[in-house]
């Protein structure tokens, strides 16, 4: 059996988490993605790896925190033992629908091929 990269042509963005958000619960969205999330704080949906969709709360640009936030994510840090400096994978699949996914996993998941010989 042999693992292979493979370049699969999926819709994503990483976001690298900080200490101070892991410790707030919460996702804070670069300013270079704000256009693909909500113009107005609601609720969005994340879709887990396992294909669970969870409503969460987003606050968006204009707020007065002047960042698109998503709350409510102990349990995913959590379960996925989460720390400052990993990466997250997000995809965007409609206004108001993502996938959240740790990298690592992403990349055993999405980014590996297994070929047998």
């Amino acid at each position: 059996m042999e693992v292979q990269k493979t370049e699969i042509p999926l819709n994503y963005t990483t976001i690298k988490i900080t200490s101070s958000r892991v410790d707030k619960s919460l996702l804070a969205i670069p300013k270079s993605l704000i256009d693909w999330f909500p113009k107005d704080s609601g609720k969005i949906y994340l879709m887990s790896g396992d294909g669970v969709l969870k409503k969460h709360t987003f606050t968006a640009y204009s707020s007065s925190s002047r960042e698109c936030r998503i709350g409510g994510l102990r349990a995913f840090f959590t379960e996925h033992q989460i720390h400052a400096g990993d990466e997250l994978v997000l995809q965007k699949f409609d206004d108001n629908t993502f996938r959240l996914i740790p990298e690592k996993i992403f990349n055993r998941q999405y980014l590996t091929c297994i070929v047998t010989l």
